[in-house]
């Protein structure tokens, strides 16, 4: 149901939560950023916004890295988003402040 022959759901529910985004100009938190996907689609659509995405990612963190990087490379958004690997229990950051939160299960 989430690849384009089953309905590419994915790409649809991504749609709507960054057409749901009112901001002009935030600091947004991508918290579970999995592939990076929705990160790139705001980073895109909202280029003024500072994009921060984290995601534990286990094992898998150097898969995990390179399919965000495609990611932003797809959507031509290189470099406009800090991928982080973070645990939502322990976030790295102490002194910084976000406008907006997304966290998409």
């Amino acid at each position: 149901m989430f690849s384009e022959k089953g309905g590419d759901y994915q790409e649809r529910i991504h749609h709507k939560l960054v057409d749901q985004i009112k901001a002009e100009n935030a600091t947004l938190l991508d918290i579970g950023a999995e592939s990076g996907s929705l990160s790139a689609k705001v980073a895109k659509r909202y280029s003024h916004f500072t994009v921060k995405a984290i995601d534990y990612w286990g094992d898998d963190w150097e898969y995990s890295k390179s399919q965000c990087i495609y990611n932003e490379q797809v959507e031509q958004v290189r470099e406009k988003i800090d991928f982080m690997k973070a645990s939502t229990s322990d976030m790295p950051f102490e002194d910084e402040n976000f406008d907006l939160f997304m966290d998409v299960l």
